[in-house]
């Protein structure tokens, strides 16, 4: 498990201490310290401690801190994994921070059953404003606290994450996300953070990045080949993979821009079966079905568009204005 956090004035604490009591926090573990400048903004000083060696299906406690700046929190490991184990996944995408980013976070808290977020790309939308302000990333540090901080989030880089700006002398992409949000990539053999797999009860899930090189013979490419054979659908049946540009998409903003990486990965999709696909960047919400449909707008009122028996065209409302989409 891997505990960030960001203190503003001064370093303060590294350790972290947990156990499972909330009463005897009778473990500690270090972590490492990192700020990074981005423009004319300075970071406060952003910690990162990985936890190591716990119980499967147990709930911790944890405390960042120290005397009155000390704070505590809570989380549940996962399940060990198997092929009969539920889980409860939410799906958050292109959140942002506004008053419907609130209502959909407040939507996915609302379900009891929620255990941890797949996440599928743009989280702050800082660079929307002037240069790519980065109090933003502050800021939406803090909204999401309220469950992020009790549960894991799975991280996936979308195109407003990359924070590429050469005119503001800002070169290197994902400087504020991969300095923030660090991914457990290494364990599963990437050679960086915006690729990754790991498992969760009885599914298998695989993140790729949009937005980083994925032709042939990059280290996406390389790595994501010999990714799928190491699957073993006896252990976790359920296949899931995790990207931010869809693939298929008929609306015509964003339209086609996942094609060059379905060109080059579809196949291998095919050949391993994969069970689920979930993206986002795509501000609308469309599907294929079979019946009948129904489509949820951002004031939460839905309707029903279409019934058919058979029916598999791809309904899409137009109109929608989302900066999130959620099922959890």
């Amino acid at each position: 498990m891997i505990i960030s956090w960001v203190t503003t004035l001064e370093p303060g604490s590294r350790t972290v201490l947990y156990g499972t009591s909330k009463h005897n926090l009778n473990r500690s573990a270090k972590g490492k310290l990192t700020r990074y400048k981005f423009y004319n903004y300075t970071s406060g000083y952003i910690h990162h401690c990985t936890i190591k060696k716990l119980k499967f299906d147990t709930k911790y406690y944890y405390a960042v801190g120290t005397e009155e700046t000390m704070r505590k929190f809570w989380f549940t490991t996962p399940p060990k994994s198997g092929p009969d184990v539920p889980y409860t996944f939410g799906l958050i995408g292109d959140l942002g921070q506004s008053f419907d980013s609130n209502v959909t976070l407040a939507h996915y808290e609302s379900n009891s059953k929620a255990q941890a977020v797949l996440f599928v790309g743009d989280l702050t939308y800082a660079d929307n404003y002037p240069y790519h302000d980065n109090v933003r990333w502050d800021t939406w540090g803090r909204f999401v606290e309220r469950n992020l901080a009790y549960q894991p989030w799975i991280w996936t880089a979308g195109n407003h994450d990359i924070d590429f700006a050469p005119e503001l002398g800002e070169t290197k992409p994902f400087k504020p996300y991969s300095q923030r949000y660090p991914t457990p990539y290494k364990a599963s053999g990437s050679t960086a953070p915006y690729w990754y797999s790991f498992k969760r009860a009885s599914a298998y899930v695989i993140v790729l990045a949009s937005y980083s090189a994925y032709g042939k013979h990059t280290p996406q490419y390389t790595w994501l080949r010999a990714e799928f054979p190491k699957v073993n659908r006896s252990e976790t049946p359920w296949l899931i993979v995790l990207m931010h540009a869809p693939w298929y998409n008929s609306y015509y903003y964003h339209y086609m821009e996942g094609e060059s990486m379905r060109v080059l990965y579809e196949p291998w999709f095919v050949k391993y079966k994969v069970d689920l696909v979930f993206a986002g960047h795509v501000h609308a919400y469309e599907r294929t079905v079979s019946g009948q449909t129904t489509l949820s707008s951002s004031n939460h009122q839905s309707r029903v568009l279409r019934s058919s028996a058979q029916s598999n065209t791809p309904i899409l409302m137009r109109n929608l204005i989302c900066y999130s989409l959620v099922a959890a």
